[in-house]
Parts: C-alpha cells; structure tokens; sequence
C-alpha cells in the first residue's frame, strides 16, 4: 500500500496493476489477490473497469496505540507459576 501511496503522489495519478505488479516485482495475478484482499478489508477502493482505478482509503499504522501489562502464567516442572516471584524462585533456585 505503501508503494501504491507514493506512486499516486509522484505521478497525481495510479497505477496500472501491470506497474505495481511490476514495482513489487510480483506477478500480475499474485498481486490482483492481494488488491482484493486490502479491497475487501477496506483499505483500498477498486473502481471496475478502470485501468487505473486504485485509490487508498486508509493505510494502517505501524505505530503502537497502546501497551498493556500481562501476567505470566505457565508451567514449569508440573507446577504452575502466577507470579514472578514463582518463576524467579523455580529459575534460579532462589
């Protein structure tokens, strides 16, 4: 999408699926897969016969929104650990 994206801002206009194929250098009907999976996700709209129907509607972001603490659980020699205490004690023999 990315590729898509600066294409369109280079040229003022979108590719071909033939010039993107060519871009990523993938195959035309590898790359029409993939066009239909971001069309059906919502991240690019396809206008139908048009040669140069592409336009992104979003892109996603790399950016993290939010982290969140997770408690580890699991099990270590059949007893199961809650705590990191549990799991400093079993590691190191504390």
């Amino acid at each position: 999408m990315h590729d898509l994206h600066s294409f369109t801002n280079r040229w003022r206009f979108p590719p071909t699926i033939k010039e993107l194929a060519d871009l990523l250098g993938i195959s035309d009907p590898s790359l029409r897969g993939q066009v239909n999976q971001l069309v059906r996700k919502g991240y690019v709209k396809q206008e139908l016969r048009k040669v140069r129907g592409l336009t992104v509607l979003w892109e996603p972001t790399d950016e993290v929104l939010e982290l969140r603490a997770v408690p580890i659980i699991g099990i270590l020699d059949n007893c199961p650990l809650y705590e990191y205490e549990n799991l400093r004690a079993w590691t190191f023999g504390l």
